[in-house]
């Protein structure tokens, strides 16, 4: 769900690189479901009459789910769904009888789909960049992962799997500006999308401002690292240093720059609904690849 820098670490028990946007998913997934008993992986979609609390998170995740479904045009029978988390918002889609694909490149959530749905789906173990399926698909779905792949790229692969006419469906976050980003990271210009977009065979049927409704998220947790987060990170802080005060200064010496990035990010009071509407606009864009390609 957030748009993190990558960063690389190490799997020492299979000495692979593993990309951190991938073990964040991965955390965040475990501790919704354990937990808090919420599986999806997005934002919710909150309305006057629900409090943005995490007792609600689960009723606005599962608002947000039944808004996207029914953005899904009539006549749409294939969906490839592109970043599909855990499989959750796929078993969705096959509940509502659409035949459906899964792209994952994460190989924990991968064995989550898999361990869901089983033979109910193809998947994918890749980027959708060097996805490669073997048939043509109505609609290309991106629920909150547009933000994590190459815009140009992840386009013109949705666009060549395609059948003549079908649609891509994107429901994700954007920067509002080229420059300052604000304290969350993640996403791309919007500008740049638009302009983008101008340039490839695709029409934009709709453009729906979602930002109000999904922005209170961001406040929630926010609201979560400063009252939980933050004394828990405290008192882990206090008890390495009173035992182990050698290590405590090596580490607080060694990741000085990355503690530092992380305590502004996240411990300063700087993730609110808005800022997040501030820097942000979260956009459900439905786009129809045009017949003559």
């Amino acid at each position: 769900m957030l748009g993190e820098t990558c960063l690389l670490a190490v799997d020492f028990r299979n000495m692979e690189v593993v990309d951190s946007k991938d073990v964040g998913l991965a955390i965040g997934q475990i501790l919704g479901a354990e937990l808090f008993g919420f599986e999806d992986l997005h934002y919710g979609l909150w309305t006057d009459s629900l409090a943005p609390t995490l007792r609600n998170f689960a009723e606005a995740q599962e608002r947000y789910s039944l808004f996207l479904l029914n953005r899904i045009p009539p006549g749409v029978k294939t969906i490839l769904d592109v970043g599909a988390g855990s499989g959750k918002q796929a078993e969705r889609l096959i509940a509502r009888g659409y035949n459906v694909d899964c792209v994952s490149p994460s190989l924990y959530l991968s064995a989550k789909i898999q361990e869901r749905l089983g033979e109910k789906v193809t998947l994918y173990p890749s980027t959708i960049e060097s996805c490669e399926p073997d048939r043509k698909y109505d609609l290309v779905l991106f629920s909150e992962s547009f933000q994590y792949v190459n815009m140009e790229l992840a386009l013109k692969k949705a666009i060549s799997v395609l059948n003549p006419g079908g649609h891509i469906l994107i429901s994700d976050f954007f920067k509002k500006t080229a420059g300052p980003e604000g304290p969350l990271g993640g996403g791309h210009f919007i500008g740049e999308f638009r302009g983008l977009l101008e340039r490839l065979p695709m029409t934009l049927v709709s453009d729906q401002d979602i930002t109000t409704e999904t922005a209170p998220t961001m406040g929630m947790f926010g609201q979560l690292l400063d009252t939980t987060a933050r004394p828990v990170k405290d008192i882990i802080c206090r008890f390495i240093e009173s035992r182990h005060p050698s290590l405590y200064k090596f580490l607080a010496w060694k990741f000085r720059i990355r503690f530092a990035k992380l305590d502004s990010k996240y411990f300063q009071g700087t993730l609110t609904a808005e800022s997040f509407s501030q820097y942000k606009t979260y956009r459900l864009l439905l786009l129809q690849k045009r017949l003559s390609h």
